[in-house]
């Protein structure tokens, strides 16, 4: 990775994430040139000159001047929101639902797929889709027809007894 690869990774990194307060590094050559580099512009941006031409020429933007971006701005968020939403529909449609049916017992007498220390995603209505539980089984319940018809599910805060119908077996 060069210098300048560095620069705009990390440039790319403060603005999702906002200003570092440490940073370690194995001490690369790239590292110590981009440090090099922003101590230079840091020093460059201090300059009284620099920041004369800073206040003379950055001017207030009104309140005004943002409302009128704000209805595309929604209509944007409106959008990712939406796309969003589709890929989870399709997501639990057709993946989660693929899964449920691999573990549908067969009509023989072997048992459902659904055992001890799985790792399953726990359906529940009240969070949206991303927000769903993991946990892992303790215990399963069968029926009087012998089948698993609820398990006891570990989560990282406590244990919960779920029926099958809201339980996903994930490819662990």
């Amino acid at each position: 990775m060069s210098t300048e690869q560095f620069l705009l990774a990390f440039r790319r990194f403060i603005s999702r994430r906002g200003l570092c307060s440490t940073i370690y590094s194995d001490n690369a050559k790239t590292f110590k040139r981009a440090e090099l580099e922003l101590k230079n512009f840091w020093k460059c941006m201090l300059h009284p000159s620099v920041q004369d031409l800073f206040s003379t020429h950055v001017t207030r933007v009104s309140r005004e001047d943002l409302t009128g971006s704000r209805p595309s701005l929604l209509k944007r968020y409106r959008h990712q929101q939406n796309l969003l939403n589709q890929f989870w529909n399709r997501w639990r449609k057709h993946y989660l639902l693929s899964l449920r049916s691999m573990n549908i017992c067969p009509p023989s007498k072997v048992t459902c797929q659904f055992k001890v220390d799985d790792v399953v995603l726990i359906h529940d209505d009240r969070f949206p889709r991303n927000l769903w539980s993991m946990g892992k089984i303790i215990e399963t319940y069968t029926g009087r027809d012998g089948k698993i018809r609820s398990c006891l599910v570990k989560t990282k805060n406590n244990a919960l007894r779920r029926p099958v119908q809201l339980l996903y077996n994930l490819e662990v």
